[in-house]
């Protein structure tokens, strides 16, 4: 649990009418990073998890320090993995669509989603390898990401039952250099 601490009011509004504060530096913020991302929500028919929400493992890296727009990239090897901390709010089925780049020199990798004791697993049998975009109208380079064109790759279907897990993305192989770079997943209900 990260711990901040802050003056007792701007410095030109002071809360002590001699300006001298005892409770300057000492009164503690908390913040807690343990809150899931929703999913299967009853009001809603699809939710998107995008890479910027996942927590990266092993090898695989964000593309850019900057969150919009960015994807997972230098997926290499089985032992990493991509997580989503996930708390389903309501029950159903639920199609599952990757949106990812891939060389066609790289396809032939399986990946495998879990969710609890359900496992999906799926073949990258398309090839999608888009150039980055928006540099060409940059004048000068930018920090934050640039972007490319993603196309959806259905994993398989989830039934989805209210709780808390972790929603693990890896692969069981690598067929070539890498798995894939992704940008988020789409989850869909098909049924509730």
């Amino acid at each position: 649990m990260n711990t901040a601490f802050f003056r007792c009011g701007p410095p030109q509004v002071r809360c002590c009418p001699n300006g001298a504060c005892p409770r300057d530096g000492q009164i503690k913020l908390r913040r807690s990073h343990d809150r899931p991302f929703a999913i299967a929500d009853s009001g809603t028919q699809s939710t998107q998890l995008p890479a910027r929400d996942a927590v990266p493992h092993g090898a695989i890296v964000r593309s850019n320090k900057h969150p919009n727009c960015t994807y997972m990239t230098n997926w290499v090897d089985m032992t990493s993995e991509i997580t989503w901390d996930v708390e389903a709010l309501g029950e159903g089925d639920y199609e599952v669509q990757m949106y990812y780049a891939c060389p066609e020199d790289d396809l032939g990798s399986t990946l495998e989603l879990s969710l609890g004791d359900q496992r999906l697993q799926r073949v990258i049998d398309v090839a999608n390898d888009p150039p980055l975009q928006g540099d060409a109208d940059d004048r000068v380079v930018r920090g934050e990401g640039y972007v490319k064109d993603w196309i959806p790759l259905t994993i398989g279907t989830l039934q989805v039952s209210p709780g808390r897990g972790t929603l693990k993305l890896r692969a069981s192989n690598v067929r070539a250099g890498q798995v894939a770079e992704l940008r988020l997943l789409m989850f869909r209900r098909v049924s509730s």
